[in-house]
């Protein structure tokens, strides 16, 4: 198995039943005050509605992460939220970003291939970004269940068991929750896995669950202000983004995870 941020590509292995919750895709960008009028996003939302026809209008808030999880605490503008009418496919839009997020994933190439259709989209507005400052891409794995608890040290590597390996017969573990970040010379890798308590959000965006569950959580992104914008240059960085990610999942994960969830290997 190559080292955990390799730069060899690695073939990627389908999960017939990937406990994946949620992969996105996110660039910034100067604030663009049109894009929280109906107007100002008319031209996007109509590339976009034969895949996406149901456009529903949402506040945009910041977050602020106290002791109960994150609590909203200031709007700032609109996000448009445009989602397939049954699927699992989602775009939104605000007055800094794009993004393109989904809880199916069959392969990076289908995942870029939507990606690039929004940023098509966006490049059509006028004004379209001259500039992005952040891009990023995020893979969040949830396991809930006993069962697949209590099998974590034959799923996931011993240097990310944590306190999760700790003999406990007196004891539950209630919560454990750790979070690295790498640099890796332009993008950075920001890693967080742990146990997390029924009815607990630790994920903006990702709703709890009534049993505790394990997640890994692998969030790749650069910080750059100031780089032109183009589709092709967002793809690419995106692609680099997640093949980062897929190579700290490899390493993150044993092989009887993979073949727990329908890897063939």
């Amino acid at each position: 198995m190559p080292g955990i941020f390799t730069n060899q590509q690695l073939e990627e292995v389908h999960l017939k039943n990937a406990p994946l919750v949620k992969a996105l895709a996110q660039v910034r960008f100067p604030v663009i005050l049109k894009l929280d009028t109906p107007e100002g996003i008319q031209g996007f939302q109509e590339r976009l509605r034969a895949q996406y026809p149901v456009t529903r209008q949402e506040p945009h808030l910041t977050m602020v992460f106290g002791p109960n999880g994150p609590v909203p605490s200031a709007t700032q503008g609109i996000v448009w939220r445009m989602s397939e009418v049954e699927g699992p496919w989602t775009v939104v839009l605000a007055r800094d970003f794009v993004a393109v997020e989904t809880s199916v994933y069959s392969s990076r190439d289908e995942f870029l291939e939507k990606w690039r259709v929004v940023l098509d989209a966006l490049e059509t507005l006028d004004p379209a970004p001259a500039v992005y400052d952040r891009l990023g891409v995020r893979y969040v794995n949830r396991l809930v269940g006993d069962n697949l608890i209590d099998d974590l040290p034959s799923l996931v590597r011993t240097e990310i068991l944590g306190p999760t390996n700790i003999d406990r017969s007196d004891a539950e573990l209630v919560a454990s929750v750790s979070q690295s970040i790498f640099r890796l010379n332009s993008m950075q890798v920001k890693a967080g896995w742990g146990m997390v308590p029924g009815n607990t959000v630790i994920v903006p965006g990702i709703d709890a669950v009534s049993e505790r569950s394990w997640m890994l959580d692998v969030d790749v992104f650069s910080e750059q202000p100031g780089q032109p914008f183009s589709t092709d240059r967002v793809i690419e960085e995106t692609r680099r983004g997640a093949e980062h990610a897929y190579a700290f999942f490899r390493w993150a994960v044993l092989d009887e995870f993979l073949r727990r969830f329908g890897g063939d290997v």
